[in-house]
């Protein structure tokens, strides 16, 4: 029986500075963005392929996290990137709940190098195996010095999730060959209310808005980026089933949780 795996030896090395050290736990996403609560664990492969029964499920009392990085890592996200993504997320959250009737698009002013930041150190936080995969040893350098630029070939699209389940996808590739596209496209992938997160390396991806359009901005600096509160996407795209769509991954997408709270 498969099940999610979260954690690593207490002592080993840690995903982002991978220096050996004890190990901390990194909660996704961050805690002061959601309300921490026990959660159920499912395999996202169990849940594309609707075969739940042959995975194991798992439980946490106080949401989704893993045990990969270390404490210095662990603070650093914390004190300068998390804190922008946690505001971003309670902010989209407020104009869900909201009585009063809003545009479409709304502009709401963030700190977008912070922000994407710190979605890029959680995604590669949520991995416990050590496979030496490209992104990893890609994206490690510009969470540890911000000075260091986000890479010209990765971009982070956003769009509105207004659901209850978190998704974290790990190293997987779509390819629309069915629809004649030849492009395979390297994809992460992490959603939870009220936002969803894909990173890629595609220049475009339909039409999401990009957040690393300000990739050259100070993190300090802060600018209004566009919400779009309609239309709303299924929740499970991009990653559900899809007649012109091939998805294909490793043992890091077979490993990717499905969480919802424990009923």
């Amino acid at each position: 029986m498969h099940y999610v795996k979260l954690k690593r030896a207490k002592d080993d090395t840690c995903n982002i500075c991978r220096r050996q050290a004890p190990l901390s736990w990194d909660h996704v996403p961050p805690k002061g963005g959601i309300q921490l609560s026990a959660v159920q664990i499912r395999s996202v492969f169990s849940v594309l392929t609707g075969e739940s029964q042959k995975f194991k499920s798992s439980y946490s009392q106080n949401g989704l996290k893993y045990r990969t990085i270390c404490k210095s890592c662990n603070e650093t996200i914390g004190h300068k990137y998390d804190v922008t993504l946690n505001e971003f997320a309670l902010s989209v959250g407020n104009y869900l709940s909201t009585s009063l009737s809003l545009p479409p698009i709304i502009h709401h002013p963030t700190r977008p190098t912070a922000l994407v930041r710190s979605v890029l150190a959680h995604i590669l936080a949520a991995k416990v195996t050590n496979d030496g995969a490209y992104f990893d040893r890609d994206i490690a350098p510009t969470i540890l010095d911000e000075n260091i630029p986000i890479p010209q070939d990765l971009h982070v699209f956003y769009w509105l999730f207004p659901f209850e389940a978190t998704v974290l996808i790990r190293d997987f590739v779509i390819s629309y060959v069915a629809l004649g596209s030849k492009e395979v496209i390297s994809c992460q992938l992490l959603k939870y209310f009220p936002v969803a997160y894909l990173i890629t390396n595609a220049s475009r991806f339909q039409d999401l808005d990009e957040l690393t359009t300000y990739r050259n901005a100070p993190i300090t600096e802060e600018i209004s980026i566009p919400i779009r509160l309609s239309p709303v996407r299924p929740s499970v795209w991009p990653e559900g089933q899809d007649n012109g769509k091939i998805m294909l991954g490793g043992q890091a997408m077979l490993d990717s949780p499905f969480v919802l709270p424990k009923s």
